[in-house]
């Protein structure tokens, strides 16, 4: 069983499950059921992100410490390098070959999971949440200065975005039209 204290990340690739505590210790399941843990340490402490992509788990924290994974047991750790100051990260997720990846007021994008660059997202757009579907990526944010308006962005490579402007509202909730 997976024990319930202090599980801050669950991710699946590679035919099973991978599950990160922040005391470094992790647990692993090719089914959600059945938990084994790892005798490896993670090299991360106090996890902020993690994902799976391009046959890897990938995890990294708020100090910038990043480590990379084939198989949740050995890893290789190292520093990611920003083009920003002092970054929160909010999300992150993969597609198309590359990790994006949101703070509270910019979106950067990565090949290898450390080197890092902002893409072209609009300044006036904070508090990013990131998705990635069939080829396209999408970013829902809060548009500064507006109250709670909130908007969706799209892009197909992860550094070009386009602003969706078709909201309807269905049943009471307002929903973008991609």
């Amino acid at each position: 069983t997976l024990p319930s204290c202090n599980i801050t990340h669950i991710e699946f690739g590679n035919g099973k499950f991978l599950a990160i505590k922040d005391s470094g210790s992790a647990y692993y399941s090719s089914d959600g059921r059945n938990w084994t843990s790892t005798t490896s340490f993670i090299p991360v402490h106090f996890t902020s992100l993690m994902e799976y992509g391009d046959g890897k788990f990938f995890i990294m924290n708020n100090s910038r410490e990043a480590a990379v994974s084939s198989d949740g047991i050995s890893w290789e750790q190292g520093t990611c390098s920003f083009d920003g100051n002092y970054l929160i990260f909010q999300d992150i997720v993969y597609g198309n070959g590359i990790f994006l990846l949101s703070t509270y007021d910019n979106v950067y994008m990565s090949e290898d999971g450390f080197t890092w660059k902002e893409t072209d997202i609009s300044s006036s757009w904070e508090d990013f949440l990131l998705d990635y579907k069939d080829g396209v990526f999408a970013a829902t944010f809060k548009i500064q200065g507006a109250g709670q308006y909130f908007g969706t962005a799209t892009s197909l490579d992860g550094i070009t975005w386009t602003f969706i402007d078709d909201i309807r509202t269905l049943n009471g909730i307002d929903i973008c039209i991609l």
